[in-house]
């Protein structure tokens, strides 16, 4: 049963045009994006994880807002840039 539920959420992440790695019962969205692109991934990721978060509830499942994150990072020719890591705001 719980592979259904993966195969859906794997439909709705592409929607997002979002990178989607999932393994066992851990899932991970991550995007790439120049530097100068920073703040539309944000809003991408943003909305993906609004889109997860409402296909979680109509189907009777709920975010684990303990175990999401986010993290931020660059390559290092901008080293300069620090990580940044949070987690994430419960959706409702």
């Amino acid at each position: 049963m719980f592979i259904l539920y993966m195969a859906n959420l794997a439909d709705v992440v592409q929607n997002c045009q979002v990178n989607f790695h999932s393994f066992a019962d851990d899932s991970q969205i991550y995007l790439h994006c120049p530097l100068s692109g920073v703040s539309s991934a944000i809003r991408k990721f943003e909305d993906c994880i609004s889109e997860v978060g409402h296909w979680m509830s109509a189907n009777r499942l709920k975010l684990n807002a303990d175990k999401t994150e986010s993290a931020q990072g660059t390559s290092w020719p901008h080293s300069e840039a620090a990580l940044h890591h949070s987690s994430l705001a419960p959706m409702s």
